[in-house]
């Protein structure tokens, strides 16, 4: 569990923070306001991603280019979005589930799981279930 769940979000948006005192309180106030415009890039990808993919639950690099050409944004850009949008999901996989996504995203790609190889396990090379 996150104990401060903005934080992350002042990390991936490069959002600067200023806060004063009063009493024991701190209040915070955000000191920029460059981050808006990252954040509605990123809510309308996420929008178009889900108008186009409703099913599908990985991006191709064909499934990038067919985005730049409908969204009519740079290619630069929507990496740049879609690199922020992967960010925040793995901030809210819960920490027992990170492992065994990372593992099998590892599986998925190369064929094993390099900590599951270190430790010669059985299992370096099968996709972790969940039950």
């Amino acid at each position: 569990m996150l104990k401060n769940q903005f934080f992350p979000y002042c990390k991936i948006y490069n959002i600067e923070r200023v806060y004063r005192e009063k009493g024991d309180l701190r209040l915070y106030r955000f000191h920029s306001t460059d981050f808006k415009e990252e954040i509605k890039l990123d809510c309308k990808i996420l929008k178009l991603i889900y108008d186009i993919y409703p099913d599908q639950t990985r991006l191709d690099q064909e499934d990038i280019v067919s985005l730049v050409e409908k969204a009519g944004i740079s290619e630069e850009r929507i990496t740049n979005s879609l690199k922020r949008i992967f960010n925040l999901y793995h901030l809210h996989i819960p920490q027992p589930f990170k492992h065994i996504h990372q593992h099998n995203s590892k599986v998925e790609g190369s064929g094993f799981c390099p900590a599951c190889r270190r430790v010669k396990s059985e299992l370096d090379k099968t996709l972790a279930r969940r039950g």
